[in-house]
């Protein structure tokens, strides 16, 4: 046999017989030997993975991120094992975020390849920045394939809750000095950007009391030192306050972290000390209900507001803390309707989110309801879809998809409640949308918007809930057709099919 006597052969065992014959014609047959001929194993490729757009972390909680991905086998599908598909996100310096177990789309597979779905939870202390992306499968024969093609961008938040919102002294007495606040103010970081020292800051107002007497708040002092109750009738210590000024806080920052680590990772703490009560002030209630909330921001935009106290006597003191409230809930109401005039300017899904957990925050911290809230604030606008998004190149359910999930970031879930659709066919709509139109959908400023609520109704199409709307709406076919850049004979025919499935008309 030569070198190549067993190329093009198929698969199976083959037995090699030499033979040999004497001058009178007598054959001697003796077998040589036997060889197996196999097909030759090809490794597994990762051909394709989806793009993960820019992601906001969720302030406290975890984010989950999908996204999708394809295994090919020249040996054929069924040589891809599932059960080894996995998937993880890293950046250097970062705990890995992973998932074991990415889950297979049986039915968007072919002969030859699988495609899988996979959702990997970021947290909110991860840190900002781009994050590697890399998906890990494996055959039956144990060839394996690795992509690391793909990146995205979390993004950076600055967040931090605060408690108590009350601040108080009791018992103090006129003349008397330094003496150490009944409680301390105690800051949370729930984002993922670093509070470097400095940047914590306190704008401070006068206590008021009977008869327009105060306590100047430049008697007080706040510093994050542990050893204030220790340290409050030391010159200097602390960081003297002002009235209507902010102070920043000497050494006080919020690193990132999980709080539920404990060992004060991610959290800050500041202590308070009144060096000296004035002596010729009437006994009472000394409050912020006349000058007003003392507040609390981090240099950047994030602010809260808490109310200091000194109580006298208990019962007086609830009573005058209960006026305080009110005096509190009204400025809030002012307040809610500037931030919710600013929010209301333009959907996105990242106001959204500010507007619910700006909600959250006030329920918890005010315990105001949250129909209050709504109606304060009139969080009742509702998701609308651009008319200008629409394309000859792409279906109505392709369209209105990318939309959603490039220009307002929603996952496939969340798009699949809102138009009423299984998940899996909003993934393999955005991916059909995405291979025939990879560049973004323009934002035009559109003459019309749509409603997410026309979607609602699932005997009817996307195409076929847009042209109903808009023949409600006194459209002509033409101007319709004109709109969705569709032909009008096509919007009559569609919206006549429609009228049937709905049996009535608009």
């Amino acid at each position: 046999m030569g070198k190549n006597a067993t190329s093009g052969l198929d698969p199976g065992i083959y037995t090699y017989f030499a033979s040999a014959k004497d001058i009178v014609g007598n054959e001697n047959k003796t077998r040589i030997r036997s060889i197996n001929i196999t097909s030759a194993n090809n490794p597994p490729q990762i051909i394709f993975v989806s793009s993960i757009p820019d992601t906001n972390p969720v302030s406290g909680t975890k984010k989950p991120i999908n996204f999708n991905f394809t295994v090919y086998d020249t040996n054929g599908a069924s040589d891809i094992n599932v059960n080894s598909v996995k998937a993880n996100f890293s950046r250097q310096g970062e705990d890995l975020r992973q998932n074991l177990s990415c889950k297979e789309v049986s039915e968007e597979s072919s002969s030859n390849s699988k495609n899988f779905s996979c959702t990997i939870d970021m947290w909110y202390w991860d840190e900002a920045g781009l994050w590697n992306v890399t998906v890990y499968a494996e055959d039956n024969q144990g060839a394996s394939a690795l992509n690391k093609t793909t990146t995205f961008q979390y993004n950076l938040l600055e967040a931090f809750t605060i408690s108590p919102n009350t601040i108080y002294w009791t018992s103090l007495s006129p003349g008397q000095t330094n003496q150490t606040a009944a409680n301390f103010t105690t800051l949370n970081n729930t984002g993922n950007a670093e509070i470097a020292s400095g940047n914590i800051q306190i704008e401070a107002v006068n206590l008021y009391g009977p008869l327009s007497y105060y306590i100047d708040v430049g008697n007080i002092t706040a510093s994050n030192n542990s050893l204030t109750s220790l340290l409050c009738n030391l010159t200097g210590t602390g960081n003297q306050l002002q009235n209507s000024t902010f102070v920043g806080i000497t050494g006080a920052n919020l690193s990132r972290g999980n709080l539920s680590e404990g060992g004060g990772k991610a959290q800050e703490t500041i202590y308070y000390c009144m060096t000296k009560v004035p002596k010729t002030i009437p006994s009472g209630v000394y409050d912020t209900s006349t000058g007003g909330a003392w507040t609390i921001k981090i240099i950047a935009s994030i602010i809260f507001i808490f109310t200091p106290q000194l109580k006298k006597k208990k019962r007086k003191a609830k009573k005058k803390q209960k006026r305080t409230q009110r005096t509190e809930k009204d400025n809030l109401v002012k307040a809610l309707k500037l931030i919710s005039e600013e929010l209301k300017e333009e959907y996105t899904k990242n106001k959204a989110e500010i507007r619910r957990l700006l909600v959250e925050e006030i329920r918890k911290d005010y315990r105001i309801s949250k129909k209050e809230i709504v109606e304060i604030i009139g969080l009742k606008e509702k998701l609308t879809i651009p008319t200008t998004i629409f394309s000859s190149k792409l279906g109505a359910l392709e369209s209105v998809v990318k939309y959603m999930k490039e220009n307002l970031s929603f996952s496939y879930s969340e798009i699949a409640k809102l138009l009423k659709r299984n998940e899996k066919t909003i993934w393999t709509a955005y991916n059909k949308a995405r291979k025939k139109m990879p560049q973004a959908l323009k934002q035009e400023k559109p003459e019309l918007q749509l409603p997410i609520s026309i979607f609602e109704n699932r005997k009817l199409t996307i195409l076929e809930s847009i042209i109903i709307y808009l023949r409600f709406k006194k459209l002509k076919y033409v101007e319709i057709a004109k709109l969705l850049n569709r032909d009008q004979r096509n919007i009559w025919t569609i919206y006549s099919r429609a009228v049937k499935k709905i049996k009535g008309k608009f």
